[in-house]
C-alpha cells in the first residue's frame, strides 16, 4: 500500500476562504495542527508544514495533517465498542493581486476557533463570486480575471 502523499490527497470540493495579513509562518501552521490535534488519539500519521507548491504556473503553500481518532460509534455513543477513524486539516495559502488567503480544508479537528481568530479573518460575503473576481482582476468588466480562477484553482485542485 502506498504511503500518504499531498498528491494522493482526496478531500471534499468545499472548504472555507479567509483573508490574511500576510504568509503563515511555520510556527503559526505548528499551532493550527495543535489545536486540531487537541482530541486525537496518538501521533500524526502524516504530516508537511508549508510545503511550496504549484499549479498551472501558480505558486501556493500546503500543509496538512492528518491524525487517529478513537471512540464509541456515533450510533451507539454509550457502548464499550471503539471506532477508530482519521481527522485531517488542509491548509492552502494562495497570494493573489498581493492579498493572501487562507484556503482550510477539514474533518473531525478540535475547534480552531482561536487560531482563527489569530491568524485571519473571514473573506467578507461580497468578496465572494463575481465581484471578488472583479475586485481582484483590477478590471470591473471581467467576470473570469485569471488571478481569481488561479486561486480557486489552488484550492480545489489539491
Amino acid at each position: 500500500m502506498p504511503k500518504p502523499s499531498l498528491d494522493t490527497l482526496q478531500t471534499p470540493a468545499n472548504g472555507q476562504v479567509f483573508v490574511l495579513a500576510k504568509q503563515l509562518s511555520k510556527s503559526a501552521v505548528e499551532r493550527s495542527f495543535d489545536a486540531a490535534g487537541a482530541k486525537a488519539a496518538g501521533r500524526a500519521v502524516f504530516k508537511v508544514t508549508r510545503d511550496r507548491r504549484s499549479i498551472e504556473g501558480s505558486d501556493y503553500f500546503a500543509s496538512f495533517i492528518s491524525f487517529p481518532l478513537s471512540g464509541p460509534p456515533p450510533f451507539f455513543p454509550d457502548s464499550d465498542l471503539e471506532e477508530r477513524t482519521f481527522a485531517f486539516l488542509l491548509l492552502l495559502e494562495v497570494e493573489v493581486g498581493g492579498e493572501w488567503f487562507l484556503g482550510v480544508f477539514k474533518h473531525d479537528v478540535a475547534s480552531l476557533a482561536e487560531w482563527m481568530e489569530d491568524n485571519c479573518t473571514p473573506l467578507p460575503p461580497h468578496q465572494a463570486g463575481p465581484s471578488f473576481q472583479r475586485r481582484h482582476s483590477g478590471r470591473e468588466d471581467d467576470p473570469s480575471p485569471d488571478d481569481s480562477v488561479q486561486a480557486r484553482t489552488a484550492t480545489r485542485e489539491l
